[in-house]
């Protein structure tokens, strides 16, 4: 299924999901917009979407990255017990 852990429309570019990822570096998860490659550290910081998340893209995840496509290729997708081990399957929008 596409977009299985959506929890939004990006409030920056207006023209993707954010949907829950993991990083497979980390192992952490993040909210991530799938068209404009913004991320969040967490639910609240998604939904404060009066500060532009896209400055702070790089600066939440715990590693360094060259280009939107090396970052894009660090990310997984999570399983459904990681999403609820951290309480965000809450969010996940239900079709």
């Amino acid at each position: 299924m596409m977009y299985e852990f959506k929890v939004g429309w990006c409030p920056f570019c207006d023209q993707g999901w954010v949907e829950i990822v993991k990083n497979q570096m980390t192992e952490e998860l993040l909210l991530y917009c799938n068209e404009c490659n913004t991320n969040w550290k967490t639910y609240d910081d998604f939904k404060k979407d009066d500060i532009p998340a896209y400055f702070r893209q790089y600066e939440e995840v715990e590693f360094e990255v060259d280009c939107e496509a090396e970052f894009s290729f660090n990310i997984i997708k999570p399983t459904y017990q990681e999403i609820i081990n951290i309480g965000w399957d809450k969010y996940i929008f239900k079709d």
